[in-house]
């Protein structure tokens, strides 16, 4: 399997393979439909991406959950199920800054999922903020059931009655066990959940539930795990009974079938792996930001184990344009459409024809009535989280550090000068495109609602305090969101570094310029509070807060509106030239 990289929006295809109806099965045999989505992150609207159609470059926008609403209505079918593997809110900061989670559980039902897993930002604000939020989500008449197994919470906590171990959906008269899996390391160094919530190892607890399951006379398992897709591979051979993985966390971009288009992907679309009994076992994920719904094919036998399975995450076009978003004319849109309806994967969304759901618009009308212009961006700014990553937006390799979070750190900078500019890179979570720029844009890179944090350093505690959250990502890189980015410090690194200092020639943009970082001279570094916690491996830098010698001050001022305030009085953001990125040289791994 080829390295697994994350992705900055959701998009992945593969040829749709269709599928017989019960009644056309062989003997004993269950054909079974599962539409699925991940890590949503409270995305509403259509996405922008770049595909080709008839060797050509466009703009298109995919996805979105009124589109999704239409597709799902118009393909409904007795042997369907649909599931969401984790993330569903937090991440659009547009979104959920402004109804705070409200608006997601709402869609998730009017899309009538099946069930939902929890992801680790779904524990971003602790229990007691996520009880409301499911509790909203399982209520109703369409209520979506919550599964997650290895989550263990005292009985007097909110959580206790709203999570279920394993849903039994029945289709074509047949039982199919759905078993919720949550990531049991991440959520604890990412997240908030509270201190007497305990993560069970997935595949141990797993086992436990298909073997109790199979006593009732159930042959069908599917896991809806959210613990990234490469864990997900390693996890699989170590289960029993499990016949279809529905993942997330990893936003992972899958089916080659997508180059078609002109947009990259990792893997196969369904990956099809071996269980600890040899049975095949279907492994699929959609991405993110609801730019994609996954449609997956399975064939069972008589005895509930996979025959075959196949599929396509479809990608639903609602507007194409020239790369530089200009519009294109009648004929040059039909003529698009033409060559993109070659793949059956690819279909498309007209707001004016196509059925449109009234709460999903109530809440994007509410949204619109409240942007705000900032001013504007000239280039394209990528989003990518560790040096030497591939943007997916303009195809090239990052060497030099993240361009939108060095851009907008800079940008936050004119309100702190003489500063280190230091966040992790988890905390910017989308790209910029060229163009207006809307307050909304701000808050969608800008996602989490973090204070800022100022807190005076020697440069050797910086030094150590960049190596260190640098050596997290290293001893894991799924915890890729650790790696530092900002603005006002430079330096050579060395990803090879087998000493844990992967970091030299460090140097620090003064009121003259830049110079060498000197050991003990002291340096104002502006942080935001997630990371001074100590989470994402800064457990060197609660040491420091905590040690009350280095005039800690929480600055009760948000990353995103302060950025925003910049922006109001100075309306441009910049593509910074490579002397002014975190990463003057690098050397990779």
């Amino acid at each position: 399997m080829k390295k697994i990289f994350k992705t900055v929006i959701a998009a992945a295809a593969a040829a749709a393979v269709g599928i017989s109806s019960a009644a056309d099965a062989g003997d004993g045999e269950f054909d079974l439909t599962v539409y699925h989505m991940n890590d949503s992150h409270s995305y509403v609207e259509p996405v922008n991406t770049f595909i080709k159609a008839g060797g050509k470059k466009y703009l298109a926008q995919i996805g979105g959950m009124n589109p999704i609403y239409n597709y799902l209505v118009k393909h409904d079918g007795e042997n369907v199920i649909r599931l969401h593997a984790g993330d569903f809110q937090t991440g659009n900061g547009t979104y959920f800054n402004y109804y705070h989670g409200r608006d997601d559980y709402e869609i998730l039902k009017e899309l009538r999922f099946d069930a939902l897993v929890m992801g680790n930002h779904e524990f971003d604000h602790g229990n007691d903020f996520i009880a409301e939020i499911l509790a909203g989500l399982k209520s109703g008449p369409h209520g979506v059931p919550v599964v997650t197994a290895n989550v263990v919470v005292p009985r007097e906590n909110r959580l206790t009655p709203l999570l279920d171990p394993y849903i039994i959906l029945e289709r074509g008269g047949e039982k199919i066990a759905v078993i919720g899996l949550t990531s049991s390391t991440k959520v604890v160094t990412s997240s908030k959940p509270d201190k007497d919530t305990q993560f069970l190892d997935e595949a141990e607890t797993a086992n436990k539930i298909v073997e109790e399951l199979r006593k009732k006379g159930i042959n069908k398992f599917i896991g809806l795990t959210h613990i990234g897709l490469e864990n997900d591979v390693e996890v699989v051979k170590k289960y029993h009974g499990i016949d279809v993985l529905v993942t997330g966390d990893s936003h992972t971009i899958m089916g080659y079938q997508l180059h078609k288009i002109g947009i990259p992907t990792i893997d196969d679309y369904p990956l099809t792996l071996k269980n600890m009994d040899g049975n095949n076992v279907c492994v699929v994920q959609a991405g993110s930001t609801a730019a994609l719904l996954g449609k997956l094919n399975v064939k069972f036998d008589k005895d509930g184990n996979v025959i075959s399975c196949s599929g396509a995450p479809q990608v639903i076009v609602s507007q194409i344009s020239k790369p530089n978003s200009d519009p294109l004319n009648e004929e040059e849109t039909a003529a698009v459409k033409n060559e993109l309806s070659k793949f059956d994967f690819v279909s498309f969304y007209d707001s004016a024809r196509d059925l449109s759901n009234d709460k999903i618009n109530g809440y994007i009308d509410e949204i619109h009535s409240k942007l705000e212009y900032l001013g504007t961006n000239d280039n394209a700014l990528c989003q990518t989280r560790v040096p030497g990553e591939v943007c997916l937006l303009t195809q090239t390799e990052q060497n030099h550090g993240c361009e939108v979070c060095t851009a907008l750190s800079a940008v936050l900078a004119k309100n702190f000068p003489d500063t280190v500019i230091l966040q992790n890179a988890g905390n910017y979570r989308t790209f910029m495109w060229p163009g207006k720029v809307y307050d909304s844009d701000v808050k969608n890179v800008l996602a989490f609602a973090n204070n800022l944090i100022s807190v005076d350093i020697s440069g050797t505690e910086l030094i150590k305090l960049l190596n260190g959250g640098i050596d997290s990502y290293m001893k894991n890189p799924s915890r890729d969101g650790s790696f530092p980015t900002g603005y006002g410090v430079r330096f050579d690194l060395d990803l090879t570094a087998a000493n844990h200092e992967y970091i030299s020639n460090v140097e620090y943009k003064g009121p003259k310029g830049w110079e060498p970082v000197e050991p003990d001279k002291k340096y104002t570094v502006i942080l935001n509070e997630y990371i001074a916690t100590g989470a994402d491996g800064y457990g060197y830098l609660k040491q420091l807060v905590d040690d009350q010698k280095h005039n800690f001050k929480n600055l009760n001022k948000l990353i995103a509106e302060e950025t925003i305030a910049v922006l109001k009085k100075d309306p441009k953001i910049e593509k910074l030239p490579v002397s002014e990125m975190f990463v003057k040289k690098l050397k990779k791994k």
